[in-house]
């Protein structure tokens, strides 16, 4: 459990700074790469960050929390974009930001089941 909320605390960091390094203008660039970092990294690491906090609780609910805890967060990230597209929240809808949910969930996951792996092997 340590892990994941180590992983959560970066990944929330590390998105903060992104947001705030370019939405305060500290950087201007409009290429595409940078483009792209200022408007889906700091989505990419929320959502991990969420997982794995979501997880670390789950944990302690359920023996299998894995793939409803990716359904559960999936469902909320998509469930905001779409109450951006209807005006209900303040923001844009991206569908490219649905994409990057689905990119970061599934990243998730891979970390997580060889989090458990690891945990595994060393109790054997």
């Amino acid at each position: 459990m340590k892990k994941e909320i180590l992983i959560s605390l970066v990944s929330m960091i590390f998105g903060l700074t992104v947001y705030f390094v370019f939405h305060i203008g500290l950087v201007h660039r409009n290429n595409v790469f940078f483009v792209i970092i200022r408007n889906y990294i700091p989505d990419m690491c929320w959502t991990l960050s969420f997982f794995f906090v979501s997880i670390s609780f789950a944990k302690k609910i359920s023996k299998k929390p894995l793939l409803l805890n990716c359904i559960y967060v999936l469902s909320i990230a998509i469930i905001f974009e779409f109450l951006q597209k209807m005006d209900m929240i303040s923001g844009t809808f991206d569908i490219l930001d649905i994409l990057v949910y689905v990119i970061s969930i599934l990243s998730a996951y891979f970390i997580e089941k060889k989090l458990r792996r690891e945990k595994y092997e060393k109790s054997i």
